[in-house]
């Protein structure tokens, strides 16, 4: 649904886009056209965006990981509608362009599993060397 959705308002985007421009020739002002350059721009962005096509979700102790993606990083909840989320996995390694991954959730596409998400999602992260290693050098006597 969040990629149907997307498509429609990219889709509607281009036709907008499309239809000023050709007034702008009509009405005698060329120039206008060149005031649209951004938005062109960033609908070749949006045509050309890599969709994720499935994969599992995980967490495996350390870090979250993307079935599918092969991307390992951390999670992070962007919006909360309650039956939806949208998540952002931002990847460890990757050119710098390509490390933050959107994910569109829901709990009709998840059934059973969409309680055990809202709560790995939510829980506190452990300490990355475990709490033995923030013990002191020297003990006190």
């Amino acid at each position: 649904m969040w990629r149907l959705g997307s498509a429609a308002v990219t889709l509607a985007a281009a036709f907008g886009l499309v239809w000023w421009s050709l007034t702008a020739f009509e009405r005698g002002a060329p120039g206008l056209t060149l005031l649209a350059l951004p938005a062109w721009l960033a609908l070749a962005a949006a045509a050309t965006m890599r969709w994720i096509c499935g994969g599992c979700l995980r967490w495996d102790g350390e870090v979250w990981r993307l079935d599918g993606a092969e991307q390992a990083g951390t999670l992070a909840v962007a919006l909360d509608g309650g039956h939806w989320m949208l998540l952002r996995l931002r990847s460890i390694e990757g050119p710098a362009w390509r490390r933050v991954r959107w994910l569109a959730l829901s709990r009709r596409d998840l059934g059973g599993q969409w309680h055990a998400l809202r709560c790995a999602v939510y829980s506190p992260r452990p300490e990355p060397a475990g709490r033995s290693a923030q013990a002191p050098a020297a003990p006190s006597a």
